[in-house]
Protein backbone atom coordinates (compact mmCIF):
# COMPACT_ATOMS: atom_id res chain seq x y z
CA UNK A 1 0.00 0.00 0.00
CA UNK A 2 2.86 2.64 0.57
CA UNK A 3 4.52 1.28 -2.76
CA UNK A 4 1.36 2.39 -4.65
CA UNK A 5 1.23 6.16 -2.44
CA UNK A 6 5.01 6.70 -3.17
CA UNK A 7 4.13 5.63 -7.27
CA UNK A 8 1.59 8.18 -7.10
CA UNK A 9 3.38 10.47 -6.10
CA UNK A 10 6.01 10.34 -8.54
CA UNK A 11 4.01 10.22 -11.30
CA UNK A 12 2.47 13.52 -9.51
CA UNK A 13 5.94 15.16 -9.15
CA UNK A 14 6.58 13.87 -12.77
CA UNK A 15 3.97 15.85 -13.83
CA UNK A 16 4.13 18.85 -12.57
CA UNK A 17 7.66 19.07 -13.31
CA UNK A 18 6.30 18.94 -17.57
CA UNK A 19 3.25 21.34 -16.57
CA UNK A 20 6.44 23.53 -15.15
CA UNK A 21 8.49 22.78 -18.68
CA UNK A 22 5.45 23.56 -20.40
CA UNK A 23 4.02 27.08 -19.09
CA UNK A 24 7.88 28.21 -18.71
CA UNK A 25 8.09 27.68 -23.06
CA UNK A 26 4.75 29.11 -23.01
CA UNK A 27 5.64 32.13 -21.17
CA UNK A 28 8.72 32.69 -23.18
CA UNK A 29 6.84 32.44 -26.79
CA UNK A 30 4.50 34.77 -25.44
CA UNK A 31 6.97 37.15 -24.07
CA UNK A 32 8.52 37.19 -27.98
CA UNK A 33 5.25 37.52 -29.01
CA UNK A 34 4.21 40.53 -27.17
CA UNK A 35 7.22 42.87 -27.16
CA UNK A 36 7.79 41.81 -31.00
CA UNK A 37 7.42 45.42 -32.42
CA UNK A 38 9.45 46.38 -29.27
CA UNK A 39 12.34 43.82 -30.43
CA UNK A 40 11.69 44.34 -34.14
CA UNK A 41 12.22 48.35 -33.28
CA UNK A 42 15.55 47.40 -31.65
CA UNK A 43 16.90 45.09 -34.22
CA UNK A 44 15.80 47.85 -36.66
CA UNK A 45 17.36 50.54 -34.85
CA UNK A 46 20.85 48.36 -34.01
CA UNK A 47 21.57 47.77 -38.02
CA UNK A 48 22.10 51.87 -37.64
CA UNK A 49 25.17 50.88 -36.02
CA UNK A 50 27.83 49.56 -37.12
CA UNK A 51 31.78 48.64 -35.91
CA UNK A 52 33.51 49.68 -38.32
CA UNK A 53 33.17 53.12 -37.84
CA UNK A 54 34.37 53.46 -34.24
CA UNK A 55 38.62 52.49 -33.87
CA UNK A 56 40.07 49.38 -33.13
CA UNK A 57 42.56 51.28 -30.39
CA UNK A 58 42.55 53.93 -28.72
CA UNK A 59 44.11 56.48 -30.63
CA UNK A 60 45.93 58.13 -27.29
CA UNK A 61 46.48 55.60 -24.88
CA UNK A 62 46.74 52.22 -27.37
CA UNK A 63 45.25 50.31 -25.39
CA UNK A 64 42.39 47.85 -27.50
CA UNK A 65 38.74 49.85 -27.52
CA UNK A 66 35.42 47.70 -27.66
CA UNK A 67 35.87 47.50 -31.32
CA UNK A 68 39.64 45.57 -30.68
CA UNK A 69 37.97 42.90 -28.49
CA UNK A 70 34.71 41.77 -30.30
CA UNK A 71 37.18 41.24 -33.12
CA UNK A 72 39.36 39.17 -31.18
CA UNK A 73 36.12 37.43 -29.48
CA UNK A 74 34.94 36.80 -32.39
CA UNK A 75 38.39 34.80 -33.32
CA UNK A 76 38.37 33.23 -30.06
CA UNK A 77 34.80 31.83 -30.21
CA UNK A 78 35.23 30.33 -33.99
CA UNK A 79 38.95 28.21 -32.58
CA UNK A 80 37.09 26.86 -29.31
CA UNK A 81 34.08 25.67 -31.16
CA UNK A 82 36.31 24.21 -33.59
CA UNK A 83 38.11 22.76 -30.71
CA UNK A 84 35.09 21.33 -28.92
CA UNK A 85 33.62 19.77 -32.59
CA UNK A 86 37.03 17.80 -32.52
CA UNK A 87 37.18 17.06 -29.21
CA UNK A 88 33.79 15.71 -29.21
CA UNK A 89 33.95 13.83 -32.54
CA UNK A 90 37.37 12.05 -31.15
CA UNK A 91 36.35 11.17 -27.88
CA UNK A 92 32.63 9.77 -29.04
CA UNK A 93 34.43 7.86 -31.88
CA UNK A 94 37.31 6.39 -29.44
CA UNK A 95 34.20 5.01 -26.79
CA UNK A 96 32.38 3.39 -29.97
CA UNK A 97 35.55 1.83 -31.16
CA UNK A 98 37.22 0.98 -28.01
CA UNK A 99 33.72 -0.15 -26.20
CA UNK A 100 31.39 -0.76 -29.12
CA UNK A 101 29.22 1.44 -27.89
CA UNK A 102 26.54 3.41 -29.14
CA UNK A 103 26.58 7.01 -30.12
CA UNK A 104 23.39 7.43 -28.05
CA UNK A 105 21.70 4.89 -25.70
CA UNK A 106 18.99 3.58 -27.35
CA UNK A 107 16.61 0.76 -27.79
CA UNK A 108 16.08 -1.24 -30.92
CA UNK A 109 13.73 -3.90 -31.55
CA UNK A 110 16.28 -6.27 -32.87
CA UNK A 111 19.94 -7.13 -31.65
CA UNK A 112 22.50 -4.47 -32.49
CA UNK A 113 25.70 -5.97 -31.39
CA UNK A 114 26.16 -8.01 -34.11
CA UNK A 115 28.51 -6.64 -36.71
CA UNK A 116 25.92 -5.33 -39.62
CA UNK A 117 23.30 -4.27 -37.25
CA UNK A 118 25.92 -2.02 -35.06
CA UNK A 119 27.64 -0.44 -38.27
CA UNK A 120 23.74 0.36 -39.31
CA UNK A 121 22.17 1.37 -36.02
CA UNK A 122 25.62 3.84 -35.45
CA UNK A 123 24.88 5.56 -39.28
CA UNK A 124 21.50 5.74 -38.80
CA UNK A 125 22.22 7.90 -35.15
CA UNK A 126 25.12 9.98 -37.04
CA UNK A 127 22.96 11.24 -39.53
CA UNK A 128 20.10 11.62 -37.63
CA UNK A 129 22.40 13.82 -34.98
CA UNK A 130 23.91 15.98 -37.95
CA UNK A 131 20.51 16.46 -39.74
CA UNK A 132 18.72 17.64 -36.36
CA UNK A 133 21.86 19.52 -35.10
CA UNK A 134 22.09 21.58 -38.77
CA UNK A 135 19.02 22.21 -39.54
CA UNK A 136 15.94 21.20 -37.13
CA UNK A 137 15.48 21.36 -33.81
CA UNK A 138 17.73 23.40 -32.56
CA UNK A 139 17.34 26.38 -35.26
CA UNK A 140 14.52 27.25 -33.17
CA UNK A 141 16.57 27.51 -30.38
CA UNK A 142 19.70 29.21 -31.83
CA UNK A 143 17.29 31.66 -33.26
CA UNK A 144 15.49 32.72 -30.16
CA UNK A 145 18.79 32.69 -28.25
CA UNK A 146 20.82 34.68 -30.85
CA UNK A 147 17.41 37.59 -30.83
CA UNK A 148 17.95 37.72 -26.88
CA UNK A 149 21.84 38.32 -27.22
CA UNK A 150 21.03 41.10 -29.89
CA UNK A 151 18.99 42.62 -27.78
CA UNK A 152 20.95 42.58 -24.46
CA UNK A 153 23.38 43.91 -26.74
CA UNK A 154 20.97 46.94 -27.86
CA UNK A 155 19.97 47.77 -24.03
CA UNK A 156 23.95 48.03 -23.63
CA UNK A 157 24.39 50.29 -26.30
CA UNK A 158 21.61 52.24 -24.90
Amino acid sequence: MVSKEVNGSNFCLRRVVELSKTLDIIFIFLCFRLNFHNLEYLINFAESFTWKQFPARDPETGILTMRGYIARIGGFTILAWAFIAVFHVAQTSYRILSSHAMMYPTWYPFDVSTSPQYEIANLTQVGLHLCCTQKGHSRNVWLYSAELTKCCSLFNLL
